[in-house]
Order: structure tokens, then C-alpha cells, then sequence
């Protein structure tokens, strides 16, 4: 397996991170911001503007883990992006430290990468690290001693694997599986995917998604009335997994 390793100092939210320019073609920077909730929740679902998935809360989280398959990005017209990812915090604080994939439709091109942010620093892509469609990808963050911790990223496809360790205070509030709408400055036009698939979800060591605490299910909306972007399922039978689909219509939930 090809391994990178990148040690990085950040403290105490005073984070400083600078990505190059991307060419044509290939992803841009974004940056993936902590929970946009509105209104209330409908159906057992919250709403979101930038999320759908699940969180968990009720419990100190110090490890999260998930995987996924790389969601192929279906043509559209305009520019539009998507991202999935795992991570602790951000769902009732400012705190979030996660990676993950982003899709992204771009000059009438697709492109995917792979990421790594600790808020409030942006989004910072991982060099030289393959990512294509159908790709199995596992993230799993895990904190060490003190403010300690640790960011692994792992496509099981291209055989690589990513490891950030780092220095982070989080409040350890929340866990999320999250299909999301980034930011470029502001939320963009979110791309339109085959579905996002959450499996192996886990926080803790082994303690499964639907063991973890509260479970929030989250939809992603647009501004106008009735503009739903994103729709999660229920858990798998396992308890350990969640489907997001486009639009309204709940998608079945993975198969355990």
C-alpha cells in the first residue's frame, strides 16, 4: 500500500493553511463549515443547508470512522459541487475537524479529490492522492493524548493510504456522516450524484451509528419552499450504515 504521512502543529483553532491554485479540469478548493440548520424538523428529519446524513450527539466523541463508495457525479449545466465526509464536531459547535471526497462538475468536466480540514482553517486536497468514481474509501479520526490527533484516510481501491496527525481542541460534541453541499465563499449548486453510502459507520472504537448516542437526520434544502436537495435513508439493519440519495425521495439504506 502507498503511504503519505503529514505531521502538522495547529493550535487551539489558530490554524494557517494555503492550497494551490487548481487547473482546469481538476477540483477546486472548497471548504466544508459546520452545520447550516434551519427551520424545524418534519418527519423525523432536520434541515439543513448544507448537510443531509446523520449525527450523533450525547456522548464525548474521540474517534469516528466510516466507508463509502466514491459517488460518480452526473452532468449538469453550471458549475456544481459535492462532498462526503466523516468527522467530530460542528453539529452544535464551531469545532469540526473531518475529511473526505469531493465531486465536482466544472467546465463541463468531473473531478474528484480527496481532503483533509480542521476548522476555521479551509479545506486543505491531499497531494498526489487518486480518487475516481467507485472508489472505497475509509476515513476514520481518531484523538490521542491531550489534544492530540490523528486523520487517516484510506482508498482500499488504489491501495493508498493518507495520515495526518495534528494538535486540535475540540469540545468532542458530535460524530457525522455527511453528504454535503460546500462552500466556495458561499454554499454552492449542489452536484448531482449517484448516491452517497455510509457503511462501517462506527465512534468509539466499535460502538455502532445506531448505538452512538442521538441520531439526527438531516435533509438538505434549498431557499425556496419545497426545494429539497438531499434526502438520507434510515439506518441499515445492522445500525452501522445510511444512504443519501438527490431530492426528495429517501433512498433504501445500504446493504449490511
Amino acid at each position: 500500500m502507498r503511504r503519505m504521512t503529514l505531521t502538522v502543529a495547529l493550535g487551539c483553532l489558530a490554524v494557517s493553511a494555503a492550497v494551490a491554485g487548481s487547473p482546469k479540469g481538476a477540483a477546486a478548493p472548497l471548504s466544508h463549515s459546520a452545520l447550516h440548520r434551519v427551520g424545524t424538523a418534519n418527519a423525523g428529519l432536520e434541515h439543513s443547508r448544507n448537510w443531509s446524513g446523520i449525527a450523533v450527539t450525547g456522548r464525548v466523541y474521540t474517534q469516528v470512522a466510516g466507508s463509502w463508495k466514491v459517488p460518480t457525479v452526473i452532468a449538469t449545466l453550471g458549475n456544481r459541487y459535492a462532498s462526503d465526509w466523516v468527522g467530530i464536531g460542528g453539529y452544535s459547535s464551531g469545532d469540526l475537524i473531518q475529511a473526505g471526497i469531493s465531486e465536482q462538475y466544472t467546465g463541463g468536466h468531473a473531478s474528484y479529490n480527496a481532503w483533509t480540514e480542521i476548522l476555521p482553517a479551509p479545506e486543505v486536497v491531499i497531494p498526489g492522492f487518486l480518487v475516481h468514481p467507485g472508489d472505497a474509501i475509509t476515513v476514520d479520526i481518531t484523538k490521542g493524548s491531550g489534544v492530540a490527533w490523528k486523520i487517516v484516510v484510506s482508498n482500499a481501491t488504489e491501495s493508498e493510504s493518507f495520515t495526518k496527525n495534528l494538535n486540535y481542541n475540540s469540545a468532542e460534541g458530535s460524530a457525522e456522516w455527511i453528504h454535503e453541499a460546500p462552500q466556495l465563499g458561499s454554499i454552492v449548486d449542489l452536484a448531482s450524484t449517484t448516491n452517497a453510502d455510509f457503511d462501517h459507520g462506527t465512534v468509539n472504537g466499535s460502538t455502532v451509528i445506531g448505538s452512538a448516542g442521538t441520531q439526527h437526520r438531516i435533509q438538505l434544502v434549498g431557499a425556496a419552499p419545497g426545494d429539497t436537495k438531499a434526502t438520507p435513508s434510515k439506518l441499515d439493519s445492522d445500525k452501522d450504515g445510511i444512504a443519501v440519495a438527490d431530492g426528495t425521495k429517501a433512498p433504501q439504506a445500504p446493504a449490511s
